[in-house]
């Protein structure tokens, strides 16, 4: 039937009321059909009651329900066939249980025939509509066997089932690995199992309304008790103590373990024994099991577990050492050796296999007594860390820049040379060497020296620290120093000056000189000849400081290139620590 609002009926009700459709007596009404109606919105007392005498008509069962018969538990899903928004309802399933959901789900969960009562309240008034018998809830089916004998010692076993199921009767019975392999009945004949292994049984039962159940046991036939094992590991090696857990997945009726772990300690009796093998050597072990009805079956296996162990031969070139400096350590062993001196440093591997000694070099970056372990690989597998028998001191090693403070001028240039440097306060020995080209200019021992140079050209500095412990570091600064000759920007000196200083802020200050406006392109790579920085200067004649910013280049060595638009070029080289 189409649906209808209260106001669709209402208006259709007066239009219709005197042609004939609901007849010509105004106090009488004709129900022809309808599914919804709501009270809430009648305009008159009469129509309301009209209605009600409608209401009341619907005494017919308003719903349905799928999966009304079947086995307990059953659950059943109900449909409610009344289509109005503004209806509640209220449901009793015939066992005691009620629901005000419009389309229910209920679960009975005993055998029995039920009634089903739906109640449907529209406004004040309700309808009620009962299915009587409607759900049909049988016993369950529960299916069941057993076996006289479930581990059988002879080969081939023959077994014969009993069948414990109740209320079925229908039996389909599932035999893999048996003859015969199925069998469709009460009892099954005797099934008879050629090979020795561990068989599964499924038993599927149902009856004539449509019940069905399926019972399987895994394992349940022990057929001619063959042994089968199997442990966490594969064969494998190791270094003693080495424990092994070994595992037994036999299946069945085992009334005893007998563990011989092969290096002459107490045998075991545990099901899955953890043994710990505490020399070195190549050992068998055996399982030997013992069956509930009497039989036994036997293992051995050969050359299994193998315990190895490494000795190792290692020395120094030297135990006290600085930063940076390269030391050599040389390892006899018969396999592959792992060195870690420090922790957090990169494991170094040298495979001395086949010559029984190797020499691994090796730098310390970090001051202090370090304390360097050997980690061997021999050819079995075996893992042994052996930490060295000596521990090595290492001291901190000067890490020096400096600057030239002017670092360009005139023939003679006074100029002061400044150390930036790492433990300082251990330095005992400075040497300055001032040189172009490779030939010596001017030495000086100070730590900070005033020089007066009268050489002119473009100077490479370098110096040589020493500290109380030996220490040295050596840094050169090329072209640190320029000094011209008269006039300084005469017809003699025709190209731009460029002088190089570090800026107190962490960059590098370029100190153009020029005689005319150009435009200079900076361009600064890495070692790999990678751009990793670029720039502009315009300069306007006379002198132009530019600061290049260096804090965001990483721990390297850089080149910077300096060019104009005339072709001239200057490129110099330093190292940001």
């Amino acid at each position: 039937m189409c649906k209808k609002t209260i106001f669709f009926f209402v208006i259709f009700y007066f239009a219709s009321f005197w042609n004939g459709v609901f007849g010509q007596n105004p106090d009488t009404l004709k129900i022809i059909s309808a599914d919804t109606v709501s009270f809430s919105a009648l305009p008159t007392p009469a129509i309301r009651d009209t209605l009600k005498i409608f209401l009341d008509s619907l005494s017919e069962v308003r719903f349905t329900a799928l999966d009304s018969v079947g086995c307990a538990p059953l659950t059943v899903r109900f449909v409610n066939q009344f289509n109005d928004p503004l209806s509640r309802f209220i449901w009793e399933f015939g066992d005691g249980e009620t629901a005000t959901l419009e389309n229910p789900q209920h679960t009975y969960l005993k055998p029995g025939i039920y009634s089903v009562k739906q109640r449907i309240y529209v406004g004040k008034d309700s309808l009620v509509g009962i299915k009587e018998d409607f759900i049909h809830v049988y016993s369950p089916i529960l299916p069941n066997f057993s076996a006289p004998e479930t581990c059988i010692c002879e080969n081939p076993a023959t077994v014969n089932f009993l069948n414990l199921s109740r209320a079925a009767e229908n039996y389909h019975w599932h035999f893999p690995g048996g003859d015969p392999a199925t069998y469709e009945g009460f009892v099954p004949p005797d099934i008879r199992y050629d090979t020795p292994g561990s068989y599964a049984v499924t038993l599927v039962t149902s009856n004539g309304v449509g019940c069905m159940d399926t019972l399987t046991r895994p394992d349940f036939i022990q057929a001619g008790s063959k042994i089968a094992w199997g442990t966490t590991t594969a064969k494998q090696s190791a270094c003693p103590p080495f424990a092994v857990m070994f595992r037994d997945s036999t299946k069945g009726c085992i009334a005893k373990w007998d563990w011989n772990f092969g290096d002459g300690t107490k045998h075991s009796g545990m099901k899955d024994p953890i043994h710990i093998y505490d020399k070195p050597g190549v050992y068998d072990f055996s399982l030997i099991l013992t069956f509930k009805v009497g039989c036994s079956d036997s293992l051995v296996q050969k050359s299994y577990i193998t315990v190895g162990g490494q000795n190792l031969n290692a020395s120094i070139s030297k135990k006290t050492v600085c930063q940076y400096e390269t030391i050599t350590f040389t390892i006899s062993a018969n396999g592959y050796v792992i060195i870690e001196p420090e922790e957090g440093a990169m494991k170094m591997i040298g495979n001395i296999r086949d010559t029984g000694e190797v020499n691994i070099f090796y730098q310390y970056k970090t001051a202090g007594v370090h304390f360097p372990v050997f980690t061997v690989i021999d050819s079995g597998g075996c893992i042994s860390q052996i930490p060295f028998r000596d521990s090595v001191v290492v001291h901190p090693a000067p890490r020096l820049t400096f600057v030239a403070e002017p670092g360009f001028g005139l023939s003679p240039l006074k100029t002061t040379l400044s150390p930036s440097v790492t433990a300082s306060d251990s330095i005992i020995r400075f040497i300055w060497l001032v040189e172009d080209k490779g030939d010596i200019v001017v030495v000086a021992a100070e730590r900070t020296p005033t020089l007066t140079i009268d050489h002119i050209g473009r100077l490479d500095v370098r110096c040589i620290t020493e500290n109380q412990w030996g220490c040295t570091d050596t840094f050169t600064r090329k072209e640190l120093i320029a000094i011209y000759g008269s006039p300084f920007l005469g017809a003699g000196n025709p190209d731009p000056i460029a002088n190089f200083s570090n800026h107190p802020d962490g960059g590098i200050n370029i100190q153009l000189i020029t005689q005319s406006k150009e435009t200079f392109e900076i361009i600064v790579t890495n070692v790999e000849g990678s751009l990793v920085f670029k720039d502009n200067i315009l300069t306007e004649g006379g002198t132009k400081i530019y600061t290049l910013p260096i804090l965001s280049l990483g721990i390297g060595v850089y080149s910077i290139e300096l060019t104009s638009p005339s072709g001239w070029k200057k490129e110099v080289s330093f190292e940001k620590r």
